[in-house]
């Protein structure tokens, strides 16, 4: 089943094909997310303007944003993956591409944005700049898990493996509320897709509240992120639909 599952969910039947899945996922942290982190960025700085910002604006605005390094969603990214890239021709990159999303064409698009980023108003800084790292980072790891059970991955290559990916983890969010906003907001934006396996969206947060109001603090059995206080996640999703 677990299989069978791997393969409907992520075309994974092999090592191969895992390691495949799993570096596109780490793409995506570096690509996507990144460039999402900042459209964010832009929204919740003016979220009347947003709708209405031009390309150029927007490049002007990503500038400012991001003058400060110590706050700059972009370099704690370039730093936990240990990009190639030279950090300045990375975050300039990133910039202009999230800024192209004003071009004309692309505005029905930013208008779905629009209503996703209103819808979670409230909670969309918690995220911290890292958009739906956390999501992409969450199917990692259990596409890790998964894959020791088949048979995909020795004990130690798993354990490596995991080790790996949670410490970038560690980098990126500063607790488990961060994270869990971040995997909510992942799998919102994938909300179309459909399958055997796949859960849809409001059981997917359901299962996040529970895990993070769970009695018995299994969180903190990660010994990731102890003490974190997850009352306004679980609070955020209370009458979710």
């Amino acid at each position: 089943m677990m299989k069978k599952a791997l393969q409907e969910n992520y075309g994974i039947r092999s090592r191969k094909t895992m390691q495949d899945e799993i570096d596109s996922f780490t793409m995506t942290i570096c690509e996507d997310c990144a460039i999402y982190g900042l459209l964010i960025e832009l929204y919740l700085f003016n979220p009347t303007k947003f709708l209405h910002t031009t390309s150029d604006e927007a490049q002007v605005l990503l500038a400012t944003l991001l003058e400060d390094n110590q706050k700059n969603p972009l370099g704690q990214i370039w730093k936990a993956l240990q990009l190639r890239e030279a950090q300045g021709e990375y975050v300039q990159n990133i910039s202009k591409t999230a800024a192209n999303f004003f071009e004309d064409e692309n505005m029905d698009y930013v208008r779905e944005l629009y209503e996703l980023f209103q819808k979670n108003r409230t909670w969309l800084t918690k995220t911290g700049g890292m958009s739906f790292a956390g999501f992409q980072l969450s199917r990692i790891i259990s596409i890790l898990a998964d894959s020791h059970m088949c048979g995909y991955l020795s004990d130690d290559a798993a354990r490596k493996s995991m080790d790996y990916y949670g410490a970038i983890a560690e980098q990126l969010f500063p607790n488990w509320e961060a994270f869990l906003f971040s995997a909510v907001l992942g799998k919102q934006m994938m909300s179309g897709a459909s399958g055997q396996f796949i859960i849809g969206a409001a059981d997917y947060i359901a299962s996040c509240c529970a895990l993070a109001a769970h009695p018995s603090k299994l969180l903190e059995l990660s010994e990731v992120w102890v003490g974190s206080d997850t009352t306004f996640f679980v609070n955020s999703f209370t009458n979710y639909s």
